[in-house]
């Protein structure tokens, strides 16, 4: 008989673990899904620093070969990371940290509201986003970031009023 209760309380308890363990999983890949947006967030706006800092050098130093995409007419995002790279705003490493290829860069100018669309993931190629295909992180020319989800752009913020939008890849 009490073989048998101690095969009862064991089964018992691998059942209580088993429930345990059922309810938590769904909760720490949540907890993973938004630590990668949340490094994902970080590495759109430190490229979108990058190019605030090159305005910003370009307008004191009167340089037209650095600044926002569309005031120097750059059309290749490969392009302007790189120039961001060549004169000291990124590294190399950094693009590989943030894993930059997964973003979309807007071909924004100066003089586009602070809301406009700066950086945008590009979800449907992006291992980082874990979540839903719908989930986007989005940096604006301000520099704010936020992650999104679902398929409604309607509070993202405005594009750039030129064509086209984003730079080629």
């Amino acid at each position: 008989m009490q073989r048998r209760n101690k095969l009862l309380l064991i089964g018992a308890g691998i059942l209580v673990l088993a429930v345990a363990a059922i309810l938590v999983v769904p909760e720490i890949e949540t907890v993973f899904v938004k630590g990668r947006l949340v490094e994902e967030i970080h590495g759109a706006q430190m490229i979108c620093l990058a190019a605030r800092q090159a305005v910003l050098d370009a307008e004191q130093g009167g340089s037209k070969e650095i600044g926002y995409p569309a005031d120097i007419g750059i059309r290749s995002q490969a392009a302007y990371l790189g120039l961001l790279v060549k004169n000291g705003y990124l590294k190399p490493k950094d693009l590989k940290a943030f894993h930059a290829e997964h973003f979309a860069i807007a071909n924004v100018s100066k003089n586009d509201p602070p809301e406009t669309i700066f950086v945008i993931s590009r979800s449907d190629d992006n291992p980082w986003n874990q979540g839903t295909p719908q989930d986007r992180v989005i940096v604006h020319a301000a520099g704010d970031g936020a992650s999104y989800r679902g398929s409604s752009r309607g509070d993202w913020g405005p594009l750039p009023p030129r064509t086209p939008a984003f730079l080629d890849p």
